[in-house]
Formats: C-alpha cells, structure tokens, sequence
C-alpha cells in the first residue's frame, strides 16, 4: 500500500470514528432530555456542554442520518425525539457508561476504606442474586454451583494451595446466572476477574482470623437454601456471609493490620506487581 492510500485510509477511518462518536453524542442529548428538541436547542446543548459541531448544516445532516437510521423522529414542529431504537441505543450507552466508571472504580481501589464501601455494594446487591438463583436456577446450575464450592472447600483446606481470591468463584457463579439487569450490570464489574487483586489483599490479611473457614460454612447454608428453594433463606444466608466479611473489614487494628492492608493494595496498582 502506498504512502498516499495509507493516509487516505488513516483518514477514511478517522472520519468514521468521528461520526461514531457525534452519532452516540446526540443520542445521549436526546435521551437524558427527553422531550422533542429543535436544532437550535441542540447546538446550545452541545456547546453548554463543549462540543463542538463546525456549523447548523452539518448539525442537521447528522440529525437526518439518526432519522434514516431509525433511531429518532421529527415531533410535528416542536423538534426531534428518540424512536424506541434510539431510545434503547441510549439506555445501552448510559448502562456501558455506569459499567465502565463502576470497573475503573474497583480497579482503582488502594485503601480499606474503598474495600469497605465494595463491600457495601455486594452487600446491597448479592442476596438479590442468591434470591434468584433460588427460584429460577437448573438442576444442571446448582450441581455446577455445589462443583464451584467443593473446589473451594478444597483450595482452603489445610495444607491446600490457598489461591488468592478463591472464594470469588462461587459468587461470580452465581451473579453470572441471573436475569436481573441491575444485577447484572453491577456484579459483572464488582466480581470482574480483573478486581481479582482486591480480593487478593482482603485474603492476605483476613486469613490469621480463619477467613476462608467462616466462608465455607455461609457458602454451604446458602447452597442448602437453594436446594430447598427457599428464596428468603438463601438472600439472608448471602446476607449475613458479606455481613460478616464487612465486620471482619472493620475490625481490623489502626496502625497494624489496616496499615498492611493499604500497602498490599497500594502495592497491587504498580505496574509491575
């Protein structure tokens, strides 16, 4: 490929980002507005918030296109309004955005206090989870979930490999399985493989205070509540197990333990750890 095809490409495919990237920001504007908007509204919109569009024409160009792609239309002469199509682009948009903010968050955390409050967002959303899988989980996913747990029986045991983060895989389990999007959205991301680290610094400390031993015993009474279908059971099982992990958190001695946990997090973020 020449030079000169080279750089006609490289700009073929940098006006397509472009155009991507206005495309997703009109939809956002429509959306969060929800009521029809005329062109004018949507240049001072787009410029209170610092984007910049070179003039109306091309405003109203990019405006026709998301009306030929079907993602909005014109409400008589009030303005444009999102479709049910664009309506959902946008509620995709702002769900990847909450999810993508979400995992930087957990990815960053470098103190206990950032655990603490990770902690407090399982907590809000774990027993919703076990709840469900209650209720709506297979035969075939609850021996899949008893598989997840025997593994950790046996990584804890003594004398076993103790892998750092072992315990996630039951929990991970059982979010992956369920239908609720809230769920979904938040757990995919507070148990992503790439927060394994956290857990890691959590297992480090916590395990002279016999950690693993207390989780096996809350994993198994919410297995048992979920083989008896008791929905209620099995989301205060859930409960209770992230109950006693945040106590064991704040437990934890200033000056000695809290101080070793800090670094262990700290140090986890260097790029070479």
């Amino acid at each position: 490929m020449s030079s000169s095809d080279r750089s006609s490409e490289s700009r073929h495919s940098g006006g397509d980002a472009r155009r991507e990237a206005g495309r997703d920001d009109l939809i956002r504007l429509l959306g969060a507005t929800g009521d029809p908007m005329s062109i004018t509204e949507v240049s001072e919109a787009l410029e209170r918030q610092g984007l910049d569009y070179s003039s109306q024409s091309t405003l109203a160009r990019r405006l026709k296109q998301l009306e030929r792609d079907g993602l909005c239309f014109q409400a008589g002469r009030e303005g444009r309004v999102l479709s049910p199509e664009g309506l959902a682009l946008f509620r995709r948009l702002e769900e990847d955005t909450t999810r993508n903010e979400l995992l930087a968050a957990v990815q960053s955390i470098s103190t206990s206090e950032g655990l603490e409050d990770l902690l407090r967002i399982r907590r809000a959303v774990e027993p919703e989870a076990a709840r469900e899988f209650a209720v709506a989980a297979s035969e075939a996913q609850i021996e899949e979930l008893r598989q997840t747990q025997a593994l950790y029986r046996e990584v804890v045991a003594p004398g076993g490999p103790h892998p750092r983060g072992a315990a996630l895989g039951f929990h991970r389990y059982l979010a992956k399985a369920s239908t609720n999007p809230f769920v979904l959205l938040v757990l995919n991301e507070a148990l992503h493989e790439r927060t394994g680290r956290v857990e890691a610094a959590m297992d480090v400390v916590l395990q002279q205070q016999r950690t693993h031993e207390s989780s096996v015993h809350f994993h198994d009474d919410i297995i048992d509540a979920i083989v008896r279908r008791d929905a209620a059971a099995a989301e205060e099982s859930m409960r209770a197990h992230l109950d006693t992990l945040l106590s064991e958190i704040e437990r934890l001695k200033p000056g000695r333990d809290l101080d070793l946990l800090d670094s262990i997090l700290e140090w986890s973020l260097t790029p070479d750890s």
